[in-house]
């Protein structure tokens, strides 16, 4: 016998065995024992076409649950990926505010700076005026180099150090640069050994640094703007500086 038979004659047996303990199809047999072969024969073709009919409606009926809850699955799938996607652009939502207040913030306080620095290139220049009159003499008085520059308190800059991130890389190292010169604590000794021409030399340098200064800034107002989607990034300032360097050259 082959050996694949003995597996299948194994399920036959068990399951007429099954079939046969099932106490409806016993009383048929016990019945077709007693009344006859014929009328029993028939009832219990009867018994296996209803048998039959049940078995497939039974079948059917977890065909269609499965097909159910198939869909259910689906459907549920779609309404995950429906809120999160919701949550996604809520959470964008979120940052593009956040990122726009931070930007508008910036702005203004660079407005603010440009306003107190150009304020003081006029009082600058007297100064050096005044220092190139005393050429080769030492003034009398010791000068405090360190109040050439017009001091401005970056607090918002400060306060939002953490949050600069918000505005990209390339914005964020821009502002970065950019708030140096306001952040940057001159204290410098007090000159009384330096000639009028000494001084009249740093001012200039001071007056060089503020001037340079006011034309980078508004390009870096420029890129904050450039968040609340008005007008075009105007790029990085690196770049902006080494176009003006090769145009000289």
């Amino acid at each position: 016998m082959p050996e694949w038979v003995k597996p299948w004659l194994c399920i036959s047996a068990l399951a007429l065995g099954v079939f046969l303990s099932i106490r409806p199809v016993f009383q048929l047999i016990e019945r077709a024992m007693v009344d006859g072969v014929a009328s029993s024969a028939a009832t219990m073709v009867a018994a296996a076409f209803g048998f039959s009919a049940v078995a497939w409606q039974t079948r059917r009926g977890f065909q269609n649950l499965a097909i159910s809850q198939a869909r259910q699955a689906g459907l549920d799938r779609e309404a995950r990926e429906h809120q999160a996607e919701i949550a996604r652009r809520a959470k964008a939502a979120d940052r593009l505010d956040e990122q726009q207040a931070l930007a508008a913030a910036l702005s203004g306080e660079l407005n603010a700076a440009f306003t107190r620095l150009s304020n003081g290139l006029p009082v600058m220049r007297i100064q050096k005026a005044v220092y190139e009159e005393f050429g080769k003499t030492i003034p009398t008085a010791p000068v405090d180099v360190s109040l050439f520059m017009p001091l401005f308190e970056p607090q918002i800059f400060q306060a939002n150090i953490s949050r600069l991130g918000l505005l990209g890389p390339s914005i964020a190292s821009d502002v970065v640069e950019i708030y140096q010169l306001l952040v940057w604590r001159r204290e410098l000794p007090v000159a009384t050994k330096l000639t009028g021409e000494s001084l009249a030399a740093i001012v200039q340098a001071h007056v060089g640094v503020v001037e340079k200064w006011v034309v980078d800034h508004f390009h870096i107002r420029n890129r904050l703007i450039s968040l609340f989607g008005q007008h075009s990034d105007p790029g990085p300032l690196y770049f902006t500086k080494a176009k003006a360097t090769d145009a000289k050259t």
